[in-house]
């Protein structure tokens, strides 16, 4: 999945997934964007009388940041540089980080007329963790799982380098910075940082040490270092 659907009912901010969307009345979508480019999610609300129900990890005051592909880093730059001016819509906050609007712009990945036909066009995807639609058929190497229609509920079905199934969404999600034309792309996050819970914690990580162990990078790593430290020239 990617990182977090939030969504707000009668003002306060539910979680409802793990990519970032739009948010109903009553609720803000924020990125709290610091000096090196790292983002953090940050959950606003109109009414004051409900701040108690934005948990620490999407306040104002969070540290959760992490990494994000900027599609334009002069472009950062430059909006971390007029942060808080009364030109720009961002404000910057008591950690001086910059605190900006954003909103989320989500379309299919692949149309019908080009669908992926290999494994390598669909691994960057995001994680589709539950169910596929039922109607199936083959593209090249790919199983396209749909409802009737290729659109981002689309399921690619391939098989990795190592021989394991994966399934991707058919989603190409981007968060930009409003009044802007400054956005990165929506991260991949099996972990909602509003409502973590060991079942996702632990599946994240045993992610990462697949990642870890499957990557083509490991072994020459680890051989390298092996021969530095325990080898004889």
């Amino acid at each position: 999945d990617s990182l977090n659907v939030r969504d707000c009912e009668l003002g306060a901010c539910e979680n409802d997934g793990f990519y970032w969307a739009d948010l109903a009345e009553g609720c803000t979508l924020q990125a709290k964007i610091r000096e090196d480019g790292r983002v953090a999610v940050v959950h606003s609300q109109t009414s004051q009388e409900n701040l108690s129900t934005v948990v620490d990890h999407v306040g104002e005051d969070t540290k959760s940041f992490f990494v994000v592909n900027w599609n334009d880093r002069s472009g950062l730059s430059e909006l971390l540089g007029n942060c808080g001016t009364p030109e720009s819509i961002c404000t910057k906050t008591e950690d001086e980080s910059c605190l900006c609007p954003v909103e989320v712009v989500s379309k299919p990945a692949f149309e019908a007329s080009s669908l992926p036909t290999s494994s390598t066009e669909v691994l960057d995807l995001p994680y589709a963790a539950i169910g596929v639609p039922a109607l199936e058929f083959k593209n090249g190497s790919v199983t396209v799982h749909t409802s009737g229609t290729v659109d981002i509920d689309a399921v690619f079905q391939v098989t990795d380098h190592t021989g394991k199934t994966c399934y991707r969404k058919n989603l190409l999600s981007t968060v930009f910075i409003r009044t802007t034309a400054l956005s990165f792309l929506n991260p991949i996050h099996t972990i909602s940082v509003a409502e973590p819970n060991v079942r996702d914690v632990l599946a994240e990580t045993e992610e990462a040490i697949n990642q870890l162990f499957h990557n083509t990078n490991t072994a020459p790593f680890i051989a390298i270092r092996m021969a530095q430290r325990f080898g004889v020239s």
